[in-house]
């Protein structure tokens, strides 16, 4: 079977727009086959733990340094881009979204944890998001120690940091490995400058 060229439609798509690309599609084709022309926002990821909000006053494109985009408004794009690391789209029901990018030290930085505490302080009476976690490295491709054969699992971690804030989170996980399966970009795999492209936004 041939591989999707994108995937769409990743969690609640009555109420939001999300998508990520593969190695088969250009970011601009799929925002083209998905007749999406909202304003795009977008981080300079640098491997940390910390989120940029973006509000009514924010101008579209780069808004610095930053690992997650938090939202409220409405017919706009959150963009993260990967190539190993783990996307998550976050979608906290009638309130807001989020995308995040949580490599290991991000993971390590609890980034997705603070991004959903900030959520629950700030929206203390929607008690339900839904998160996407998309393809990354697996662990057992995922080995950061050779002497010790010491393996990271982020999807794990991260799971595990959801619950921790809510207990009752609709998790969706796109269960995939970028080193073992080819449609996606993978910089352990040859050190590849290209990305996916994992976009949300509110209708």
């Amino acid at each position: 079977m041939q591989a999707a060229k994108y995937y769409s439609h990743l969690l609640s798509p009555d109420q939001v727009v999300s998508f990520i690309t593969t190695k088969h599609i250009s970011e601009d084709e799929m925002l083209e086959a998905e007749a999406c022309s909202w304003p795009i926002f977008f981080m300079n990821q640098v491997h940390g733990h910390h989120f940029k909000i973006i509000n009514a006053n924010t101008p579209a494109g780069s808004v610095g340094e930053a690992d997650a985009l938090i939202s409220e408004r409405n017919k706009i794009l959150l963009r993260v881009r990967v190539a190993d690391c783990l996307p998550v789209l976050v979608y906290l029901p009638g309130q807001a979204v989020a995308a995040i990018h949580s490599g290991r030290a991000s993971t390590e930085g609890n980034i997705v944890g603070k991004v959903l505490w900030h959520f629950k302080n700030t929206y203390p009476s929607v008690e339900t998001p839904v998160v996407w976690l998309g393809p990354c490295i697996c662990f057992d491709c995922y080995q950061i120690d050779r002497e010790t054969d010491l393996h990271f699992d982020m999807r794990g971690r991260v799971s595990g940091q959801i619950k921790e804030v809510y207990s009752n989170a609709v998790i969706l996980n796109h269960d995939s490995c970028t080193l073992e399966e080819p449609h996606w970009f993978s910089y352990r795999e040859n050190g590849t400058t290209e990305r996916m492209y994992a976009y949300i936004g509110m209708r």
